[in-house]
């Protein structure tokens, strides 16, 4: 099974391309173990345009399936459609174009998401803030003070099915965010958690987000927000399916 391994900002992915069958929770625990596999926060199983994803003229149109390095499914990642994104651009999976518009769709949700050069810039809908203060953007998230960086474990476990972070207000247009990610960990950044943190502190306009492994950038909008970064690919392989163990 051929494969990419692409990171934003020190979140990492291994994606690889196929039906929704050729990857289980099994197989995709073994490919992102970073002793006996490969290494990654997710594995993002990429499928071709098909009667089922709706593609138009001026864009091209993949669906993808999220896993969590511990074999979980994630409704969302927003580095990780970006990856896609630029990985199927790059590499010649898609039509490799550059200013290239590619539709995303994951959990049934479509995303916009367009390839300029080094960066790519995907669309969301506005957040939504839910009663329990879990802001939603495709998946769930949990904003919290940077001073409360010590309670990590046990706010993790109050809000089991959340991704948290923490977050300080560096001055007016820049924030800072440390995560930790369902199913995962403690990541190095987090896309979608960097666009529900801008919704839930600065609410408006160009935001830096400063991540513990580099920037992205947020634009709130009135009807929409935009997240753009700057994905790297750093090999392509083969993995062998005699590998899992």
């Amino acid at each position: 099974m051929n494969f990419s391994k692409v990171h934003v900002n020190g979140n990492d992915f291994v994606i690889v391309e196929g039906r929704p069958d050729r990857l289980n929770e099994e197989t995709a625990k073994s490919i992102a173990n970073r002793r006996r596999g490969v290494g990654c926060d997710q594995v993002l199983l990429v499928q071709r345009p098909s009667s089922e994803i709706t593609s138009s003229v001026d864009s091209d149109s993949y669906g993808i399936t999220i896993f969590n390095c511990d074999g979980s499914i994630a409704k969302m990642c927003g580095n990780g459609i970006c990856a896609v994104a630029f990985c199927v651009t790059e590499l010649g999976v898609g039509s490799k174009r550059q200013d290239t518009n590619i539709t995303v769709s994951v959990c049934g949700t479509r995303y916009k998401v367009k390839v300029h050069g080094a960066s790519v810039t995907a669309e969301f809908p506005s957040p939504e803030l839910h009663e329990d203060g879990v802001i939603s953007t495709g998946n769930k998230h949990v904003i919290m003070p940077m001073e409360r960086l010590s309670e990590a474990a046990s706010i993790s476990r109050m809000y089991n099915e959340c991704n948290i972070h923490f977050v300080s207000v560096v001055r007016d247009g820049e924030i800072r965010l440390k995560t930790f990610e369902r199913g995962v960990g403690w990541t190095s950044a987090c896309g979608s958690g960097a666009v529900a943190s801008v919704f839930a502190t600065i609410k408006k306009g160009m935001v830096k987000v400063t991540h513990t492994g580099g920037v992205s950038f947020v634009n709130a909008l009135d009807d929409c927000v935009t997240l753009t970064v700057q994905p790297k690919v750093t090999f392509r392989g083969v993995w062998y399916e005699s590998n899992i163990s």
